[in-house]
């Protein structure tokens, strides 16, 4: 699975704020009225959880462990096992 995470006891106003720093100084190659609209999307939907709290979830619904296999920033490859 590829998704964002937030650091462990990282508040979501925290993540938030920086997340869209990133995209705005980061993601040059995107018209800047678009990453605007991007931007608005995650302020307003986005809510990661952290690693121990998406490892929780995963073990409650019948998944053994997880692990992270790579880390960019916020974007995390995990690989869960039943």
């Amino acid at each position: 699975m590829i998704d964002v995470l937030r650091e462990e006891g990282q508040e979501l106003g925290d993540y938030l704020a920086s997340y869209l720093r990133l995209m705005r100084e980061e993601w040059t190659a995107i018209p800047a009225e678009m990453i605007e609209e991007a931007c608005e999307h995650v302020a307003a939907h986005d809510q990661p959880a952290s690693f121990s709290e998406l490892s929780s979830v995963a073990r409650s619904v019948g998944w053994t462990s997880a692990e992270i296999l790579e880390r960019h920033g916020p974007h995390h490859l995990l690989r869960f096992f039943r």
